[in-house]
């Protein structure tokens, strides 16, 4: 009596044969894919900390080690593996996810060695996948379709080498815009800045649609927004962004373990530009925006941003609090790098056209009452970490006003707290 088997009978089925042929290519694109993406991108990474041509040779030819050693004893051993799954997925399922994680964490290692560990245990998740995976064939297909499905395993393995020539470099490329997250110290100060890095991304989302709906920038998306407004921008900004900010992050790319640059970077991003210049920037125009009732929306999503903001700054006052407890000699760098930054930094706020820099008003606000915000928020927070802020003459490019007197339950609070003459 004749008898078939459930996977001779599952692709036999009409309209189900397609869909197992294209279900079991996706192990060849992943496995073109990842491969692809190794060979093609991990030489620039690597020649990040060694210049040795050999080196790199070895470690990218530790691949046939692997190989040789892996595939013998992995493909007899699914031979003879039952299980409820079946004889080559429990191997590939065990493989698949390590294989994907190590990928991904390439490019985020600190040095060789550790980027050689992430590469050698892809290596070996690779060959624990792929044996068994060619062995899955003829276990759910029977023998006249092999043919038929090794022509579509092909197909989707030319169009993954291609996406991997194409754009996998973008795996690799991702810590570019993250040089704080590669040269973070901690395991906990990457972990921050990893969500820090999403905040960011929310934040450049939700100002690209104002630009877009609101401020009707001629960009057709956010890249060509960004270049539209980049065009507008002062000369203050340019030397804090692109001068301080950006050359730091390239530095800290080839340099991710000087600490003291790491530091210096903090300051950049944690204490001048988010903690003077964008708290500042947002306390005035949300006051503004909020006394004469326009953009109710964009208010909302700005003190969401807002409220961000200070968390990211919590962060860097802690970072720095914690570098000057262990090395006292870090506030000399830090006040150093204030007082280099902030003189510079804090004529992004004087208007276009404006003769004096410390006399000008912008969104009802005089220069002395902006100067006198930033400074005081500057000092604060640097008596948290030890560092003693120069004076306000020195610092700001005009003078500072003293601050507001509080007004009615406000006014009786202060008074409450205030110490006894």
């Amino acid at each position: 009596m004749a008898t078939t088997s459930a996977s001779e009978a599952l692709v036999g089925l009409p309209g189900v044969r397609k869909r197992v042929f294209w279900a079991l290519g996706l192990g060849a694109f992943g496995l073109a894919f990842s491969l692809t993406t190794t060979a093609a991108y991990l030489p620039p990474l690597l020649h990040r900390f060694t210049s040795s041509g050999g080196l790199i040779g070895v470690i990218l030819g530790a691949e046939g080690i692997f190989a040789l050693t892996i595939s013998p004893v992995i493909g007899p051993w699914s031979d003879g593996f039952h299980t409820p799954l079946g004889r080559r997925r429990p191997f590939m399922l065990v493989a698949v996810f390590p294989m994907g994680f190590c990928l991904l964490l390439m490019p985020f290692m600190p040095n060789l060695w550790t980027t050689v560990v992430i590469v050698m245990s892809f290596f070996f998740a690779y060959y624990l996948y792929e044996t068994p995976y060619r062995g899955l064939y003829p276990d759910v297909l029977p023998p006249q379709t092999f043919g038929r499905s090794q022509s579509v395993q092909h197909i989707q393995r030319g169009i993954a080498i291609g996406i991997a020539l194409v754009g996998g470099g973008l795996l690799f490329k991702v810590w570019r815009p993250a040089p704080f997250v590669l040269a973070a110290p901690s395991g906990e100060a990457e972990i921050f800045l990893a969500t820090q890095l999403v905040d960011e991304a929310r934040h450049a989302a939700f100002f690209d649609r104002f630009m877009a709906e609101v401020m009707a920038l001629d960009g057709e998306d956010i890249r060509g927004r960004l270049a539209e407004m980049e065009q507008l921008m002062l000369p203050a900004w340019r030397t804090v962004f692109d001068d301080h900010l950006r050359e730091t992050a390239r530095r800290l790319l080839a340099r991710p373990d000087d600490l003291d640059l790491f530091v210096e970077g903090i300051v950049t991003y944690h204490v001048v530009i988010e903690g003077v210049l964008a708290m500042t920037g947002q306390h005035q125009i949300l006051k503004y925006l909020e006394a004469h009732d326009i953009y109710p929306g964009f208010c909302r999503g700005f003190s969401l941003v807002e409220q961000d903001e200070h968390r990211h700054i919590a962060f860097g006052v802690r970072f720095l609090k914690d570098a000057c407890d262990a090395e006292p000699r870090y506030r000399a760098v830090i006040e150093r790098k204030i007082a280099e930054l902030v003189p510079v930094a804090c004529h992004v706020f004087v208007p276009p056209g404006t003769e004096d820099p410390g006399d000008f008003m912008s969104y009802d606000y005089h220069s002395s009452e902006i100067y006198g915000f930033a400074y005081r928020a500057l000092k604060r927070r640097m008596a948290v970490v030890g560092v003693e802020v120069p004076p306000a003459e020195e610092l700001m490019p005009g003078p500072i006003a003293a601050p507001a007197i509080p007004h009615g339950a406000a006014a009786v609070a202060a008074q409450e707290m205030a110490p006894a003459p």
